[in-house]
């Protein structure tokens, strides 16, 4: 009886081994009046295999934090050049304040960084051609108010 078991065993031991190798593996015993197992087929190993490739990130479009300063500053300055046109000078002069106090607010101030520091020279030298102009004909950016008689 002992032996009837351990080939048993062993059947199930080349089963098993067959299985995890991946090869066919025909196991019978017509000493003991079993019939024979049947084949077992495996696919290679390399057919099963689909290695799983991840999409990659898709890529954010780069912001630069200074391009809203620099673009509502340059529209301050272009609101002030109007104000200025009708002549209001008053109003002219306070959205030229705003212009230069919002690149002054920038962080690490209005010379951190080059771009900046660019837009911030040349509203500079545009507002002060400005105010050179209105001093030609007046009192620069200072309205002259008007008394009654």
């Amino acid at each position: 009886m002992a032996s009837a078991s351990t080939s048993f065993v062993m059947r199930q031991l080349l089963r098993r081994t067959a299985v995890v190798a991946g090869t066919t593996l025909i196991v019978g015993c017509s000493a003991h009046g079993r019939p024979s197992l049947p084949a077992v087929q495996l696919p290679p190993a390399s057919a099963s295999y689909t290695p799983i490739v991840e999409a990659p990130a898709p890529q954010l479009p780069l912001v630069d934090p200074y391009d809203d300063l620099l673009e509502r500053s340059e529209e301050l300055f272009t609101e002030g050049q109007s104000e200025l046109t009708l002549g209001h000078l008053t109003a002219a002069r306070g959205l030229f304040d705003r212009a230069i106090d919002i690149m002054l607010a920038a962080p690490g101030g209005a010379r951190s960084d080059a771009r900046l520091r660019t837009q911030f020279d040349r509203l500079l030298g545009r507002i002060n051609a400005l105010e050179i102009l209105a001093l030609r004909e007046g009192d620069g950016f200072t309205q002259t108010v008007t008394e009654s008689a």
